[in-house]
């Protein structure tokens, strides 16, 4: 690491790798993937709110276990297709349907 010297004759670590153009592109890379991983954590998020918004509204009753099925998964694949079969299940039977995994768990 190159240093130069400060005004009480020490010398001090030069810090332009932190303001050069690479360090830049590599400081927006990183930050473009924290907030894409921020982003799809907030859809997962609300789409399990939506599924027990619309369960709950349509009075199909869960248990504990189902509920915690729901809350634990961070599929979006899997999260539409149980959303999708809420809209009109009788049972949360019918809405894992035939599901073996919970795509995320």
């Amino acid at each position: 690491m190159t240093s130069n010297p400060s005004e009480h004759g020490k010398t001090a670590p030069t810090l332009s790798f932190f303001t050069s153009p690479l360090s830049q592109e590599i400081r927006a890379e990183g930050e473009a993937k924290g907030e894409a991983k921020g982003e799809a954590k907030g859809i997962v998020k609300t789409k399990i709110h939506d599924i027990l918004m619309l369960l709950d509204g349509r009075e199909v009753p869960l248990s504990d276990t189902d509920r915690h099925r729901i809350t634990s998964c961070t599929d979006l694949h899997t999260l539409d297709r149980w959303f999708a079969r809420a809209i009109t299940a009788g049972s949360v039977a019918e809405v894992f349907g035939d599901d073996v995994s919970d795509g995320g768990q």
